[in-house]
């Protein structure tokens, strides 16, 4: 795979220096797909970022509607905890652009965890959305958090969770199917079409530090 994310570790004190935005609008012609090797988050919401081989830094800022809707219901509740300021996000514009903003955070629903998300990878069809803005009708509409290839530590969970506990550390199953239609009933749940998958608008991935995702889709 042309592009991989090695590690995504927030709460570091590392000094940090030029934006991911401007290291991905300086990148070579003739390197069309960034190779991003590490994404740190520093104390003062600043983050570290290695891509091609350029140092970058980046402020977060607040995002005006990232969102979370990785539910079939209506939008939870804010956190009363965790507040966006506490959750950098990477996320992709409709003009091709990355950036680095504070995403909000929200409360478990039922039958929903709240993950604190430790490491995602880099996958082809994240750069893709960000190069190119869609893979055939999938299309970035809006701002939308990349990330699909993650794993993380179980902080809450909602109401009728049962499979998974506090602390567990889990595989996060990205695409949430229906569970309602006849690929699904039939066992076949990968080939969903109303699958809600992380990372493809207008469904929010995992390069954020929280995530609420149902907890039929974690794994220990």
């Amino acid at each position: 795979m042309a592009s991989s994310l090695d590690s995504l570790m927030f709460g570091s004190d590392q000094t940090v220096a030029q934006s991911v935005r401007e290291a991905g609008e300086n990148s070579k012609p003739e390197s069309p797909v960034p190779v991003i090797k590490t994404l740190k988050h520093a104390p003062d919401q600043t983050v570290c970022c290695t891509l091609n081989g350029v140092h970058s830094r980046v402020t977060a800022q607040e995002s005006p509607n990232p969102g979370d809707h990785s539910a079939r219901h209506l939008p939870n509740k804010l956190h009363s905890k965790y507040t966006s300021s506490m959750n950098p996000s990477l996320q992709v514009t409709v003009d091709h652009k990355i950036k680095l903003v504070p995403a909000p955070v929200y409360s478990p629903g039922p039958n929903e965890v709240l993950l604190h998300v430790k490491t995602t990878g880099i996958c082809g069809s994240d750069i893709h959305f960000w190069r190119t803005g869609a893979i055939g009708s999938l299309v970035v509409e809006g701002d939308c958090i990349l990330g699909h290839e993650a794993s993380g530590t179980i902080l809450e969970t909602g109401p009728g969770v049962s499979n998974i506990a506090v602390g567990d550390r889990v595989a996060i199953e990205p695409g949430a199917p229906c569970g309602t239609c006849f690929l699904c009933v039939d066992g076949r749940y990968n080939l969903c079409e109303e699958v809600q998958f992380a990372g493809v608008y207008p469904h929010h991935g995992t390069l954020q530090r929280y995530k609420v995702h149902p907890a039929k889709w974690v794994h220990k």
